[in-house]
């Protein structure tokens, strides 16, 4: 009872500890692993840690998602293959939806749909298309949900 809510389905999915200072007998001191880490974290930091003095980074007109760099060049050449989307999140629970456009508007790639996060972490898309075709130059559009 204790899982994320947003999960239909719970079986594998590890309920872990957000700090280990935080009471263990309350249902706010735990959360469902995070989607991103495969739903568990074994002899690992929890994907769902937060420290308890950790200053908010989500209070309004601050970014909670960022890019690493604002171009890429995908390609087999090991030069910007690929583009990384930051996030960082003051406190655990967090899903997401991470779509990209083409500059007409038309959705071209979903990198994350719904998943729930951990609480600090990044997203990798590597300029390719749902369909599996790598994208042309030019502008594109991140969208977080």
């Amino acid at each position: 009872s204790w899982h994320n809510p947003l999960l239909a389905n719970t079986e594998g999915v590890s309920l872990e500890r957000i700090n280990p200072d935080k009471p263990s007998n309350q249902a706010s001191s735990w959360q469902s692993a995070a989607q991103t880490v495969g739903f568990g974290t074994p002899a690992q930091r929890n994907s769902q840690f937060v420290p308890i003095d950790t200053p908010s980074v989500s209070k309004a007109g601050q970014t909670v998602f960022t890019l690493e760099k604002k171009t890429f060049s995908p390609g087999p050449d090991g030069f910007e293959d690929f583009l990384i989307l930051n996030y960082h999140f003051d406190k655990d629970g967090y899903a997401a939806s991470v779509f990209i456009f083409d500059d007409k508007g038309k959705r071209i790639k979903t990198l994350v749909n719904n998943e729930l996060l951990d609480t600090q972490g990044s997203i990798k898309w590597q300029g390719d298309t749902d369909e599996g075709s790598k994208i042309r130059s030019g502008i594109y559009i991140v969208v977080v949900e």
